[in-house]
């Protein structure tokens, strides 16, 4: 016998993989998206419901009219906690735009792209903390975050479009994050005293583990294994979201171990006050900002240039590719790429190489070429 067509029952309707209300109900025509509904039997649940909100007058739908400062604390913030693992870096971006002039007092919808683009232009102009004009990565950071705090409004059904789709980032040339020199490494280990002293661990494996920030801020004593000298990186904890290892030398061994003892052995290894991500990295750049080294300021090496100095180091020692790429944990070995560079002395060198090809040249035309030169 021939089953009939299951015929969807009124009030919804099917477009794609998604469902849409399709209703009226005491005068009021209703056509939305059904949001969390992902089979014929949930969009039933959801257009009784809505029924039933309307016969009560409580339409069900979002308040269109809500404020950003209203919207940040009840939806988007306490998604982001539950979800994002950066909710420090949110809650940060969040004051920012609840307290900024252009925002501030204003709802979802009175967003506009005019409103961005004048608050982007204030944030170029602006100086930071370390008494710089605001860099143009920075403000686009910053329009980032607050396309992501749209986007889940867009979702919310608060507004219909992300006014950030609108709105061109600013022309941005970053600066590349260089390796440390073995001169700079020993004056910076040299100055981490007083204030300054709790960073000297976290230089140390940033130097010769590689770990990221994030990493070595949540590692706990019972990662730490001094036997298989090997840190685990739980998975929670790690950019790429799979567990990975990364092995110990006797330096990093002698830091961490008088370290060790006393601690709770699920505690973290780097622990108390002092060890906020942002704070850490600040103190470091502001370490970093009153040093120099025969003249040459250490303004433009900041934390992350550690890991590249661990990539770099590797590669100069001739490692594998692929060993370093494992060792710093990328899925790719075109990120590892990325990661290593070429010391100063190796371009000299490699173009001096070259020149036994001019066969043309002679002795005297090399020996006058080098007369002229240091004069």
């Amino acid at each position: 016998m021939r089953r009939k067509k299951r015929r969807a029952p009124r009030g919804w309707i099917k477009r794609g993989d998604r469902f849409y209300f399709n209703f009226t109900e005491c005068g009021k025509r209703i056509r939305d998206v059904i949001r969390d509904a992902n089979t014929p039997e949930e969009a039933d649940t959801a257009v009784m419901k809505r029924r039933l909100a309307i016969r009560e007058g409580r339409d069900g739908a979002p308040d269109k009219a809500m404020k950003l400062d209203e919207f940040l604390d009840t939806i988007f913030l306490p998604l982001s906690e539950m979800r994002n693992r950066t909710y420090y870096l949110e809650t940060r971006f969040a004051e920012l735009f609840r307290n900024c002039e252009y925002f501030k007092n204003k709802t979802v919808a009175e967003i506009t792209p005019l409103l961005i683009e004048k608050f982007l232009q204030h944030r170029a102009k602006g100086i930071t903390n370390r008494g710089r004009l605001r860099s143009a990565g920075s403000v686009n950071r910053e329009l980032s975050a607050l396309s992501s705090i749209l986007g889940v409004a867009v979702k919310s059904g608060l507004i219909a479009e992300n006014p950030c789709s609108k709105v061109k980032p600013l022309p941005y040339y970053g600066k590349e994050r260089k390796p440390i020199t073995s001169e700079q490494e020993e004056l910076i280990l040299s100055n981490l005293t007083g204030t300054f002293a709790r960073l000297r661990p976290l230089v140390i494996l940033g130097l010769y583990t590689g770990l990221r920030r994030g990493e070595m801020l949540k590692l706990r004593w019972s990662d730490v294994n001094f036997e298989t000298r090997k840190i685990r990186v739980r998975a929670e904890v790690s950019k790429n979201k799979k567990e990975g290892y990364v092995n110990m030398n006797s330096i990093v061994v002698e830091t961490l171990k008088p370290m060790c003892e006393g601690a709770p052995t699920n505690g973290l290894v780097f622990s108390g006050k002092g060890y906020a991500p942002t704070y850490v990295t600040h103190c470091f750049s502001e370490l970093c900002d009153r040093l120099k080294l025969d003249g040459v300021e250490l303004s433009d090496v900041t934390l992350h240039c550690l890991r590249h100095t661990f990539s770099t180091r590797l590669k100069d020692n001739n490692e594998n590719p692929f060993v370093i790429r494992d060792m710093n944990r990328h899925s790719k070995i075109s990120m590892t790429e990325i990661y290593t560079h070429s010391t100063s002395g190796e371009g000299q060198e490699a173009v001096q190489r070259l020149e036994k090809y001019a066969k043309w040249r002679t002795p005297d035309t090399n020996l006058s070429q080098n007369k002229g030169q240091s004069e």
